[in-house]
């Protein structure tokens, strides 16, 4: 994954974890601290120097105004499309073009994000893209220990938690008859660690040999500009045309989970999401206008 696509994802997954929290108080600590928080992060997997580092605060610094500026409100008028949906039923295709919209956001952020990782890729040294390449092996080991030890069983047991906590946050509890139908959805839906492993793997290996190219166009920013623009289109739209083809199936089935899932819930279940989404949607829209 590049940093730019990286460093999108970061940050709306701070945000939705701190929306997940369901308080304004929160999401306003967790939002306001983002380009510390971020800082941090990508300083543990680079590690910048006395010159990169005021570089990458500043970008970053940057970077959250315009997102308070502009993609809070988009994100609001996300959260009020969910809203429409939650009263009634919801097909898969709806539940997906959710998750198409996120993923939006997120790659307009990394648009936005690209002339500084630009900049601070053309300075990055040897040592530092050790690093990174130690952090992506890292990474890679958590994600195998996570989801290709220990029996189907137990790995479904994991998803199935996953799941389940996301649904609640949104719905209130589930009743047993709606854990036993997620729990035989996600036992049918296509879901293939190996190959996601695989792909991370593609990812981590395509970003470390283009930060070595890129860094070798110090004299020709329009050539180190078209790489990294290559790397992101290659993220997004994978070499792999079987990769491509298994992660639109995976998605989809995701999609069709939460549909069938959404589908089985109460009218007060359903009024707690609805509740439940307006209330973020108006701490976003506080929080975009007021620091």
């Amino acid at each position: 994954m590049t940093p730019a696509l990286q460093l999108g994802r970061r940050i709306i997954g701070v945000l939705f974890a701190c929306l997940l929290l369901a308080g304004c108080s929160a999401l306003k600590l967790g939002y306001n601290s983002l380009p510390q928080l971020s800082y941090l992060w990508l300083d543990r997997y680079l590690g910048f120097d006395d010159e990169q580092a005021p570089q990458v605060r500043q970008a970053l610094e940057e970077l959250h105004r315009w997102h308070r500026e502009v993609e809070l409100p988009r994100a609001a008028e996300l959260l009020a499309r969910m809203e429409g949906m939650a009263g009634g039923e919801l097909s898969a295709q709806q539940a997906c073009t959710v998750a198409e919209a996120v993923r939006d956001r997120i790659e307009a952020l990394a648009a936005r994000a690209e002339p500084a990782v630009l900049r601070v890729a053309l300075t990055l040294q040897d040592a530092q893209l050790e690093r990174l390449a130690q952090r992506q092996a890292r990474a890679a080991q958590e994600f195998r220990r996570e989801w290709l030890q220990g029996s189907a069983a137990e790995r479904l047991d994991r998803r199935v938690e996953q799941f389940e906590g996301h649904a609640k946050r949104l719905y209130g509890r589930l009743d047993p008859a709606q854990r036993r139908l997620l729990r035989e959805r996600l036992q049918a839906a296509r879901f293939d660690p190996e190959r996601i492993l695989a792909e991370r793997r593609r990812r981590q290996a395509d970003t470390l040999d283009t930060l070595r190219r890129v860094r070798a166009q110090a004299d020709d920013p329009a050539e180190a500009r078209r790489m990294l623009q290559g790397l992101v289109e290659r993220f997004d739209t994978s070499p792999d045309g079987a990769w491509r083809q298994d992660a639109r199936a995976m998605r989809e089935d995701n999609c069709a989970v939460f549909a069938a899932l959404h589908n089985t819930t109460s009218a007060d279940q359903r009024q707690h999401a609805v509740q439940r989404l307006r209330d973020w949607r108006a701490d976003l829209l506080a929080l975009s206008v007021s620091p």
